[in-house]
């Protein structure tokens, strides 16, 4: 008994941490690239975030003050999920 209840509140806070995931990632999308991932505007988002991800590319390889890796990482981690969640649905 007390086990079952120990897993069911696992699965509780699992369930919680990754909806506050994929809310924090629908802000930061909606903020960043004006996009929201659970509307039609997905491929053109998808396409925004590609040609973005090229831009930040190029302007790695030129080596400028700006360019920061965070932000390039981040645009791959949220083509990635889009990607993700496109092919799910």
């Amino acid at each position: 008994m007390q086990e079952g209840l120990k897993a069911e509140i696992r699965e509780f806070h699992a369930r919680k941490e990754n909806e506050q995931r994929k809310a924090r990632m629908r802000i930061t999308l909606w903020k960043a690239l004006g996009i929201d991932p659970a509307s039609d505007s997905r491929e053109a988002g998808l396409r925004r975030l590609a040609r973005l991800i090229r831009r930040e590319r190029l302007r790695g390889l030129c080596r400028p003050w700006e360019y920061d890796l965070d932000y390039h990482i981040a645009l791959k981690q949220a083509l990635r999920a889009l990607s993700a969640a496109r092919e799910r649905a």
